[in-house]
């Protein structure tokens, strides 16, 4: 688990997050995934929070999208939380509706890498 901790620090989650973190093998288990697929060094908190977010909030139905949101909050094409949160009930009720969305219309329905201020997106 030290590992684990210095990469979350690496990314800015802060202490007391990483201790919850430390408490829940499912969430340690997702947050190694994302932390994998962002292959940073360091991040600053913002986006680790952001990751952090990605690693807790996918459920399994959209599992196969957390590699992409993972790089969207990497190369801050999501800068957001509003911005993760529409992206992600988006891809859901897509994935529930039709069975499959293509990156180009998860693309260009969620805005992504157009810089929105939380205000907009709500």
């Amino acid at each position: 688990m030290e590992g684990l901790t210095d990469k979350l620090k690496a990314v800015g989650i802060d202490e007391k997050q990483i201790v919850d973190i430390l408490k829940n093998k499912k969430v340690c288990e997702s947050i190694e995934k994302v932390l994998a697929f962002a292959n940073v060094a360091t991040l600053d908190k913002k986006r680790g929070n952001l990751l952090y977010a990605v690693a807790t909030k996918i459920t399994p139905s959209i599992e196969d999208f957390r590699e992409r949101l993972t790089k969207y909050v990497v190369d801050e094409k999501i800068a957001n939380s509003n911005h993760l949160d529409y992206t992600i009930a988006f891809i859901d009720a897509a994935i529930k509706k039709e069975g499959e969305l293509s990156v180009e219309n998860l693309e260009s329905s969620c805005a992504i890498g157009v810089i929105l201020s939380d205000a907009e997106v709500s």
